[in-house]
């Protein structure tokens, strides 16, 4: 989920910030970069960091408020001395950076020494976006919408002197706005039961998503049907990490995913509630077929298939 996604990118960050010496305190001397980390065994996120923000006015778009903040133009091509190829790199897809709709991280530490950290969405499009770096090398303008209103009582009531410096963005791989209907959707009043801890929005205490509620202690899946007709009888436990990540293993090196694809599909099966993402033409929907695949081959009359000497596995 977007949540538990923000919720590790930002306990790394702010973990960070409280050593002396790491890759955050690095990349903060250098104005910005991008942040990776390993979350487990085989999974790792990477993200941005935007330093020097600060803080203009209010403004009102189809998004309703939003603030107009600025900050330090990150290293690389974005920092380019032609004033086109800075404008070029931020219109295009390609730089996947501070997209419309992206979710972004505000972090800073108190007076106090407690960080704080305020979640919203960029309001600014990539035109207007890459006409500001045409202008400036050094900084960025753009808008963002918080979800958390205090940021705008602050700009409203004139108080942003109480709001120190040295503030950062974090940004993460994951388009709110995209996500934001399916949560909307799973928002149901009464909520469904299953869904209710892992929705709503905001950095809290890690809840870890559980294996399939459905299933006993002691069932395995059985991904058979994923393997070449060769390969033998071929489960896994979605108990135990062990048996996850020799499930991912064995789809990557015998099946026709690879290891991205192969991760998705053990994870779905795996966790109560998953999110598979990825732009046009990644897999999305074949993934889904293969889990599909899974859940009928994994039941009960197509184990009595397989133990009785059924040899077809395409379900």
């Amino acid at each position: 989920m977007h949540r538990a996604l923000t919720r590790n990118a930002v306990q790394q960050v702010l973990q960070d910030l409280t050593r002396k010496r790491s890759e955050l305190h690095k990349i903060l001397r250098e104005k910005g970069g991008r942040y990776k980390t390993t979350l487990n065994y085989h999974t790792s996120i990477r993200f941005n960091i935007y330093t020097g923000v600060d803080f203009s006015k209010l403004t009102v778009n189809t998004r309703g408020l939003t603030i107009n903040v600025s900050c330090d133009t990150p290293p690389g091509r974005a920092r380019d001395t032609l004033p086109n190829k800075r404008a070029e790199y931020w219109k295009s897809l390609h730089g996947k950076r501070l997209l419309y709709g992206g979710l972004v991280a505000l972090v800073w530490t108190t007076q106090s020494g407690q960080p704080r950290v305020y979640l919203g969405t960029i309001a600014t499009s990539p035109d207007e976006l890459s006409k500001g770096a045409r202008r400036n090398p050094q900084r960025l303008a753009f808008s963002i919408s918080f979800f958390d209103p205090t940021l705008e009582q602050h700009v409203l009531n004139k108080s942003l002197d109480n709001i120190p410096k040295g503030l950062f963005l974090v940004e993460v791989p994951v388009m709110y706005d995209a996500i934001s209907p399916i949560l909307r959707s799973l928002q149901q009043d009464p909520p469904i039961a299953c869904f209710k801890q892992y929705l709503p929005l905001g950095i809290t205490p890690p809840v870890p998503i559980r294996p399939p509620y459905s299933r006993l202690p002691d069932f395995k899946w059985n991904l058979a049907c994923l393997l070449p007709e060769s390969q033998q009888r071929f489960t896994f436990d979605s108990h135990h990490q062990a048996s996850i990540c020799e499930a991912i293993a064995t789809l990557r090196n015998h099946s026709a995913l690879d290891v991205t694809q192969a991760t998705a599909v053990v994870e779905a099966l795996s966790r109560e509630l998953s999110l598979i993402q990825g732009p046009p033409g990644t897999g999305k929907v074949t993934l889904l077929y293969h889990c599909r695949n899974s859940l009928i081959y994994s039941s009960e009359p197509s184990c009595e298939r397989y133990n009785s000497g059924y040899e077809g596995k395409q379900c």
